[in-house]
């Protein structure tokens, strides 16, 4: 390097240099540091495996003499929840919730469903609409179960708490677009759920009324 001044040779150290003819100094200037741009995506997902704990935990709390012969109809009716699940705007669901499903049905082998289960929600059919399926017009096999369970145990659905049993089935229902956290329609899907099994018992039990 010459002096940018005089045009002698200069003497170069780790930062700087030095004209010994002129005397001359300056400092190199380091480079600016490489900028990085980092993007953060935030998901809401559905937990499957917590959902099914809630829900049995659930059923255990309404019908504790009849839960166990439930609960392989309680994975019928989830499973069907799950493939009801309207696909989220735009139409694409995320890949880590298909894999989450999959993996879900995989590693739950007390729900006692074919093991097409997941590949079938997957491609869009609806499953297991006899037995859990629950609207104005359509009342699964599951849910006359249930509201004979809990008549032959002394109660009735204006009397149980079937709060977090509902909460949990809306749950299934949106896990396409994330679950409540991103489900628009989570509480309008928990308490259509929910009128439309009280709905049934009251239809069951008009002199109750």
């Amino acid at each position: 390097m010459d002096c940018p001044r005089c045009g002698s040779p200069v003497m170069v150290f780790s930062d700087s240099w030095e004209c010994p003819w002129c005397l001359d100094s300056g400092l190199f200037l380091s480079p600016p540091a490489p900028r990085v741009r980092i993007g953060l995506r935030i998901l809401c997902c559905v937990d499957f495996s917590r959902s099914w704990d809630e829900i049995k935990d659930s059923l255990r709390a309404l019908v504790p003499l009849h839960a166990d012969a439930l609960t392989p109809m309680l994975g019928r009716t989830a499973a069907h929840q799950i493939s009801a699940s309207p696909p989220p705007e735009g139409g694409a669901v995320e890949p880590s919730f298909l894999r989450d499903m999959r993996r879900f049905f995989a590693d739950t082998p007390e729900l006692e469903l074919p093991a097409d289960t997941a590949a079938r929600i997957e491609r869009g059919e609806l499953l297991f609409a006899d037995e859990g399926a629950l609207s104005p017009s359509r009342f699964g096999s599951f849910w006359q179960a249930l509201l004979d369970a809990l008549e032959d145990e002394g109660a009735s659905p204006g009397e149980a708490d079937t709060d977090a049993l509902f909460r949990t089935l809306a749950v299934f229902r949106g896990w396409r677009c994330g679950g409540p956290g991103n489900d628009a329609d989570y509480t309008d899907n928990t308490h259509r759920l929910q009128d439309a099994f009280y709905e049934r018992w009251k239809a069951l039990h008009p002199e109750d009324e």
